[in-house]
């Protein structure tokens, strides 16, 4: 990553969530700015406002139900990034709500957790790479540790000058492994699978459209029952950044 302080983007988010036979769509819109350079850290200060979100049922129709929770309208944050596009430090989040705070932290600490990351060194088509990263996961009170490992590879670039981008492919697994945990629960076992493509822009890092589909499956076994209630989840998302021009 080695946007210049000063570049502005624009971000589009399309989410379709999928779980007992239940489809919601999640649109966001938002900008995000780069505040600073440095130079020595090879590090960037970037800034992320949500302008708008929206969330309906799978014919587009408003959910006949209260989203005022998930709404996070206005409320920004800010990271520090290094080349790899890897969170440094804490991700700050502000513009909350009472309504939206739960829903702002869990996003904050997703953001701060990013596992998606560009390569170490200069890559060509047919490279490939790979990364194990440790995550914490908020469940009833909770934080269970998840381990994810992720794979990449270049299956070539697109555009000529400015515009030229390499085309990325991925692949992974994040595992939270039986644990016991308090709340009144009992044990629960999380697997998700993830897979996705992305084209990123060679100048900046941060131009593209990063597309992903998790299957995500968890298994609770409450304390008294003999068998654990198994839950299944498809998340599939898109998102796209494109420069703002002044």
């Amino acid at each position: 990553v080695q946007a210049p302080a000063g570049a502005r983007y624009g971000t589009t988010t399309h989410v379709i969530t999928e779980t007992a036979g239940v489809r919601v769509l999640t649109d966001s819109i938002g900008t995000m700015s780069v505040e600073s350079f440095d130079p020595e850290a090879h590090t960037l200060g970037v800034f992320s406002t949500v302008s708008s979100i929206r969330q309906t049922d799978a014919d587009g129709r408003p959910l006949h139900v209260d989203i005022s929770h998930f709404d996070l309208t206005g409320v920004s944050f800010r990271r520090t990034i290094d080349q790899r596009g890897t969170v440094v430090g804490r991700v700050e989040a502000t513009g909350m709500t009472e309504t939206n705070a739960a829903i702002a932290e869990t996003i904050r600490s997703t953001i701060e957790q990013s596992f998606i990351k560009l390569p170490e060194e200069p890559v060509g088509a047919g490279d490939s790479w790979s990364d194990r990263v440790p995550l914490s996961v908020p469940v009833e009170g909770n934080v269970l540790p998840m381990l994810c490992t992720m794979r990449y590879r270049v299956l070539g670039t697109e555009g000529t000058g400015d515009a030229l981008a390499a085309r990325l492919e991925l692949d992974g697994e994040c595992d939270v492994p039986e644990t016991t945990i308090g709340g009144g629960v009992g044990a629960i076992a999380i697997t998700s699978h993830t897979t996705g493509n992305w084209v990123v822009s060679v100048r900046d890092g941060l131009t593209g459209t990063l597309a992903t589909t998790s299957d995500t499956t968890t298994n609770i076994l409450l304390r008294g029952e003999a068998a654990p209630r198994t839950t299944t989840m498809r998340q599939s998302s898109t998102t796209v950044t494109t420069p703002l021009l002044d």
